[in-house]
């Protein structure tokens, strides 16, 4: 097991003050030092209950960071830390979603400490380093941010998507704990597209005792390991650029997009701590609740259209992918018209885009106003947080794409029907991989086969990546018009 789940053991140890003993199990609740017969029973190192939506956010009384590496500061319990680390043995505790279509492994660690429940989660920081003060200075300079700093080590990727699964977490809590003085965003201003800047000015302006910019620009002055000619903020949002000078990161002599890098990672020339300081938990689903995905539409200023208009006029809206080179549709007008020759008495409009609209805006007001989505995989389908709970969702796997339920976890417990539709095998896409080199033309050999079954991506020997993961997506156009009017049917009718 990784040092990373040891430390996290061992934080649960010293936050509860409970007693070590010496084969490393912990006497819980024991005023006097000894195990009494109920806290025997109970002699777990951690409780690690799953939890279906998410691991919690996490507060600690001191949290530093060194553009690096994140660090929880032990106090000066350091022997108590280092005993408990050598000690401590964990328990995997694996547990299935809803109706058992796939299992993931998580982790829950809770401790008590002056009445807070706080827990460490397992998520997309690297590594966690547990330390003592002492410790910690040693490491080097220090700097101080305002308490109740909130930390949010955002995904670098420019897409949306990829943005949105960092951020809903931090607006789950802030409707549930809005208080705090700063977010601290680990990545660069460089790297905040208008997409990201609409949901972060959005999320400020649900926050309670956030510093004013007068305030964190005081703030700020009084670091004195600060570059004071850097840029302040404007609003109590501090990036990598507000703290230390940008640094041309090595790039092997290669063009490289700093903003696309997954996680932004270089030490720094001192290390900022925040106390009472605030992280949060990678979601097990992305996107969160109903209710979350509801008040970020309200603060958008954008409102659904009402149960009756859906029942009346159904609105169907099909969205491509504007990248051709991967999982778009083969034949976009076909769906197109297909679509259009749904029954008359429906009443159905149908709605055709290449892609999403660059203004994020216009992508909440797109979706505030769609009944039923049809989608291929993979085309900004986290987009759909912003559907009605009363609408319907078509997501389309081209042939062989490994599909996963993702999607339809995240929109069936928002209360969205959700269908999925796998792709077939074409002439057209044979003659292509015959084209192509010998993987693919063996791919092409076995697509014909009628018991072919998709290999797992761990798979050496699968065709996944050379001949399905970017390949156009051809649906059986009367299956597709079937399932749609099944979502018209089921709009509003399924909860």
């Amino acid at each position: 097991m990784t040092k990373f789940v040891l430390f996290l053991g061992a934080l649960s140890l010293l936050s509860r003050g409970d007693v070590t003993e010496k084969d490393g199990s912990v006497c819980l609740d024991s005023a006097s030092g000894e195990c009494s017969p109920a806290a025997q029973k109970k002699r777990n190192i951690a409780d690690c209950r799953p939890d279906h939506d998410s691991l919690d956010t996490c507060e600690y009384e001191t949290l530093c960071y060194d553009g690096e590496q994140y660090f929880i500061v032990a106090s000066d319990r350091e022997e108590d830390l280092e005993a408990a680390t050598a000690d401590y043995q964990p328990t995997d505790r694996p547990f299935s979603m809803q109706d058992k279509r796939s299992s993931v492994m998580a982790y829950r660690y809770h401790h008590n400490s002056n009445g807070k429940r706080p827990s460490t989660p397992l998520n997309y920081l690297d590594k966690y380093d547990f330390v003592s003060w002492e410790k910690m200075l040693e490491k080097g300079p220090i700097e101080w941010l305002p308490d109740g700093t909130k930390f949010l080590n955002t995904e670098q990727n420019p897409s949306p998507s990829h943005f949105i699964t960092h951020l809903m977490m931090t607006w789950s809590d802030q409707l549930d704990r809005p208080e705090g003085s700063v977010y601290f965003l680990n990545t660069e201003l460089k790297c905040m597209t208008s997409w990201k800047d609409m949901f972060l000015d959005v999320l400020l302006t649900r926050g309670k005792g956030l510093f004013t910019e007068a305030e964190l620009e005081a703030w700020l002055a009084g670091m004195s390991e600060r570059d004071p000619n850097l840029p302040t903020p404007a609003r109590p949002a501090l990036f990598r650029d507000h703290l230390w000078p940008t640094q041309d990161l090595p790039t092997e002599g290669k063009p490289f997009n700093h903003c696309n890098r997954h996680i932004w990672q270089y030490k720094e020339s001192y290390t900022v701590c925040a106390r009472n300081a605030r992280t949060y938990a990678f979601r097990q689903h992305m996107i969160g609740g109903w209710r979350d995905h509801a008040s970020l539409r309200e603060s958008f200023g954008i409102s659904e259209r009402s149960w009756q208009e859906r029942s009346e006029s159904p609105r169907v809206l099909i969205v491509d992918r504007l990248d051709v080179a991967r999982r778009h549709f083969r034949d976009p007008e076909g769906v197109r018209e297909t679509l259009e020759q749904l029954p008359a008495y429906l009443n159905v409009s149908v709605q055709y885009i290449p892609g999403w609209p660059e203004d994020g805006r216009e992508q909440v007001a797109l979706m505030a106003d769609t009944d039923v989505l049809v989608t291929p995989h993979g085309s900004g389908l986290t987009n759909a947080m912003f559907l009605s709970q009363n609408a319907a969702v078509v997501e389309i796997y081209n042939f062989g794409f490994i599909q996963d339920d993702l999607y339809r976890d995240m929109l069936e417990r928002q209360g969205v029907y959700y269908r999925a539709m796998i792709g077939f095998y074409s002439e057209e896409r044979e003659k292509e991989l015959l084209e192509g080199d010998d993987d693919q033309r063996k791919c092409a050999e076995m697509g014909r086969r009628e018991d072919y079954k998709r290999r797992k991506t761990d798979n050496p020997g699968h065709c996944f990546y050379p001949a399905w993961k970017l390949a156009p997506v051809e649906i059986d156009l009367e299956e597709l018009k079937k399932t749609v009017s099944e979502c018209i049917f089921a709009l509003g009718n399924h909860l």
